[in-house]
């Protein structure tokens, strides 16, 4: 049996993450740099108001300068509290992101199981799901297999639980369980 949709699945929750970590460490670097900016700020400001005394050179407009230097202000403030609370808010975030990676890979794995062992459709699980045929009928087979598992998810509360048992009550019901049985049936190979 071909794995390669398992193997699909789990790449694109491992490029996710990737990605996250990118975006963490670059906003991280960031922060580290917005909160210099005020002195940045001030510094640019003073070259603004020595310039305007050379022939030709723009006026300076203090108005606009003040409110550079404030928004400046503004930003170093919350940066350099971001850091000393040490990425609080950024590892929020992080952690949301991850977990939608986690669901949706969850999803996509039990999408995979329904998608290449077909006679799972018949397990009584999916015998009491009730979804308007007409929609259902317009749907891809990809759209139709997401529609049946969250209509599963629906019907069984996995949505209505907290963390982790949100999956487990998903991944570990009797219908999957005979996905599992056909990878662990699988025979071994020899080299």
């Amino acid at each position: 049996m071909d794995y390669s949709w398992f193997r699909a699945s789990i790449s694109r929750f491992v490029d996710s993450e990737e990605a996250a970590s990118q975006v963490l460490r670059v906003t991280v670097h960031g922060v580290q740099q917005i909160s210099k900016s005020d002195r940045i700020a001030r510094a640019v400001d003073d070259f603004d108001r020595l310039r305007a005394e050379l022939p030709n050179a723009p006026p300076y407009d203090p108005e606009q300068g003040r409110a550079k230097i404030e928004q400046a202000d503004s930003l170093a403030e919350w940066a350099r509290a971001e850091l000393q609370r040490e990425f609080r808010t950024l590892a929020a975030n992080a952690s949301v992101s991850t977990w939608a990676a986690l669901e949706a890979f969850v999803e996509d794995l039990v999408v995979g199981c329904l998608e290449h062992n077909p006679n799972l459709i018949e397990h009584e699980e999916f015998a009491k799901l009730k979804v308007p045929l007409a929609e259902f009928m317009a749907l891809t087979e990809d759209e139709r297999r997401r529609a049946l598992v969250e209509e599963l998810s629906k019907r069984t509360g996995v949505g209505s639980r907290a963390g982790i048992g949100r999956f487990e009550r998903l991944l570990c019901r009797r219908t999957w369980r005979r996905c599992a049985e056909r990878v662990q049936a699988r025979p071994t190979r020899t080299r």
